[in-house]
C-alpha cells in the first residue's frame, strides 16, 4: 500500500468520524427543550457547532477528492 492510498484511507476514516458526529448531534437536537434557552443560544447551538464540523467536512472531501484525482494520473 503506498502513501496515497493510506492518505486516502485516512480521510475516509475522518470523514465516516465526522458524519457520525453530525448525525448523532442531530439525534440529541430532536431532545432539547429549546424554550428553556434563548433565541441567541439555541441559535449558535443548532448552526455555529455544526457550521465548523461541515466546514472541516468539506475540506476533507475536497482533499479526498483532489488524492484520489491525482491518484489516477499517476501511471503504475
Amino acid at each position: 500500500m503506498n502513501i496515497v492510498d493510506m492518505t486516502i484511507q485516512e480521510l475516509e476514516r475522518r470523514c465516516s468520524h465526522l458524519e457520525m458526529i453530525l448525525a448523532r448531534r442531530d439525534m440529541y437536537a430532536e431532545m432539547i427543550d429549546w424554550s428553556a434557552m434563548t433565541l441567541q443560544e439555541r441559535e449558535w447551538d443548532r448552526w455555529e457547532y455544526s457550521f465548523e464540523i461541515y466546514t472541516e467536512l468539506w475540506e476533507l472531501e475536497n482533499r479526498l477528492e483532489t488524492l484520489v484525482e491525482r491518484e489516477s494520473w499517476i501511471p503504475l
